[in-house]
């Protein structure tokens, strides 16, 4: 009999947006959305207090789904928080800000696979953003 477990991939997916220009509270405001945890704004005490001070804030916004969901699904649940045209709007974000989707894949597999879809890839034109990946091992977490 083969007990060999099944590998698996799970993903966390955020959009953040980073800037030097303004505070949390403002970028909230103009966004018209709350940011989840992990948001900080510029000048905050860092959590690490050798670090000193954040040197800019960011504002994100992460996808409440388990990671188990696909890719697709979590970019869908991040758009339902926020809107790409409200985002987008001219006077919302600073010229600056560097707006980017983080996918964190999670994985045991020996070669694990994120399909970035049409779709996916659509949406991070939508919000004019970046993809930023990172890979997370089993040991990792």
């Amino acid at each position: 009999m083969n007990t060999t477990a099944v590998s698996r991939t799970e993903f966390d997916v955020c959009l953040v947006a980073v800037t030097n220009a303004i505070t949390l509270a403002e970028l909230t405001t103009r966004v018209g959305s709350e940011p989840s945890d992990g948001s900080h704004s510029i000048g905050d005490p860092h959590v690490l207090k050798s670090k000193g001070a954040w040197q800019s804030t960011v504002w994100q916004v992460c996808s409440d789904l388990p990671r188990t969901a696909s890719l697709g699904e979590h970019f869908d649940a991040i758009a339902r928080k926020v809107s790409s045209s409200r985002l987008r709007a001219p006077g919302v974000l600073p010229n600056e800000t560097r707006v980017y989707f983080s996918i964190g894949v999670f994985s045991d597999a020996q070669i694990p696979v994120a399909d970035l879809s049409r779709s996916v890839l659509g949406q991070c034109e939508e919000y004019q953003a970046s993809i930023e990946v990172r890979f997370y091992s089993p040991e990792m977490e």
